[in-house]
C-alpha cells in the first residue's frame, strides 16, 4: 500500500506542466480583454486640455424665388416734416417766418428729427406815400378885372410899360403881399400893387381838396389902346 498508496508521491510530467502555464495565460487575456482598452500617459509630461469649439456650419443658401412669386421686401420709411407755405397775395409782403418743432423719435429707426411746420406770417403792405394833389389857384373874375387902372400922368405923356409881380395867395382867396420883381418905372407899379392888395381875388390853391396858400407871378401889361 505503501508503494501504490495515496501518499505516495507521484513524478512531475512536463505535459501538464505546460497545459497549466497555457490556461493561466488564456485567463489573464480574458480579463485583460474584458476590461477594455487602457491608456498610458507617460511620465514626467505637461499635458494641457482645450475646449475646441463646434465647427459653425454656413447658413443655408435660400432657394431662387420662382418668376410667379412676389418679393416682399420690408423696408422702414421715414416721412419728412411737414412744410406748410403760405403763397402770399400779389402785393403783399413777407416779412417773418417762425418755426414750431415738436421733437420725437421715429420709432424703430433710431433717428429724432424735429417735426417742424414752417409757417410764413403775410401782412398786408404798408400804403405806399404817394404825392399829394396839388390844385394851383385861379383868379376869380367874378370879383372885377385884373388890370389895374391906367396911371393918369403916364396916359396924359402916352407913355406904355409893363409890371412883374409875384404875389401871395392866402387860403381864402385874397392877396396877403406884393413883391415887385420888375416895372417900366414906379407910376405903373404903384398902380398894379394897388390892385392886386385891393380888387384881387383868387380860387385859391387846394392840396388834397384842402385850401392852402400859395404864390403866382403875374406880368401887368400898360397899352393906351387898352389891350
Amino acid at each position: 500500500m505503501t508503494a501504490n498508496g495515496f501518499l505516495e508521491q507521484k513524478r512531475n510530467s512536463p505535459l501538464g506542466f505546460g497545459t497549466v502555464v497555457l490556461l493561466h495565460g488564456a485567463v489573464i487575456a480574458a480579463v485583460l480583454m474584458l476590461k477594455g482598452p487602457g491608456f498610458f500617459v507617460e511620465r514626467d509630461v505637461d499635458t494641457k486640455t482645450f475646449n475646441v469649439p463646434p465647427e459653425r456650419l454656413p447658413d443655408p443658401i435660400p432657394p431662387e424665388p420662382r418668376p410667379d412669386t412676389p418679393v416682399v421686401q420690408q423696408r422702414t420709411v421715414v416721412t419728412a416734416p411737414d412744410r406748410i407755405i403760405i403763397t402770399p397775395p400779389i402785393g403783399d409782403t413777407v416779412i417773418a417766418s417762425r418755426n414750431d418743432t415738436v421733437p420725437g423719435p421715429v420709432i424703430g429707426t433710431g433717428i429724432e428729427p424735429s417735426n417742424t411746420r414752417e409757417v410764413v406770417e403775410v401782412v398786408p403792405p404798408r400804403p405806399v406815400p404817394r404825392d399829394p394833389v396839388r390844385v394851383a389857384s385861379l383868379f376869380d373874375t367874378r370879383f372885377g378885372s385884373q388890370q389895374p387902372p391906367y396911371p393918369p400922368s403916364e396916359e396924359r405923356a402916352e407913355r406904355e410899360g409893363q409890371v412883374r409881380v409875384r404875389v401871395t395867395i392866402g387860403p381864402d382867396g385874397r392877396v396877403t403881399a406884393a413883391q415887385r420883381l420888375s416895372a417900366t418905372n414906379e407910376a405903373f407899379w404903384r398902380a398894379t400893387e394897388r390892385q392886386a392888395l385891393s380888387r384881387w381875388r383868387f380860387r385859391p390853391a387846394t392840396l388834397d381838396g384842402r385850401p392852402v396858400e400859395d404864390s403866382k407871378v403875374i406880368t401887368i401889361h400898360f397899352r393906351l389902346d387898352g389891350r
